[in-house]
């Protein structure tokens, strides 16, 4: 039996520019600088932690805050102070980022959360 050393992977925490870049494409933006806003609030919210980054935008568009505008076939978002008064959550806040992920679970079907408890 050989056993071989683990491999460490340090991932750095994501820049401001890299949210807005992945915000730009994910949300199909035409001009990266129409993220900016929102990317800034982002990495306030979770210091670019790349699993909480993309907690955080699940859960602002599970809340409505993030949302598809049909009028005009666009993503967009409420008012950046509206989202910061409503989601006053601190998402690098163990306890906090937990409610965040449980309520996501509680959103799956009900086979999927037996499964889950299985594990």
């Amino acid at each position: 039996l050989v056993v071989s050393k683990p491999i460490i992977v340090t991932i750095e925490p994501l820049r401001v520019q890299d949210i807005t870049v992945f915000l730009a494409d994910t949300l199909e933006l035409e001009h990266e600088s129409k993220a900016r806003p929102l990317s800034e609030l982002v990495y306030e919210k979770t210091k670019g932690n790349i699993f909480f980054v993309r907690q955080y935008i699940d859960f602002l568009h599970h809340a409505g805050h993030i949302f598809f505008n049909l009028k005009t076939f666009q993503w967009e978002w409420e008012d950046l102070a509206t989202i910061q008064d409503v989601c006053a959550i601190d998402v690098c806040n163990p306890n906090e980022m937990e409610n965040v992920v449980s309520q996501k679970i509680l959103r799956m079907p009900q086979d999927t959360i037996d499964a889950l408890k299985l594990a």
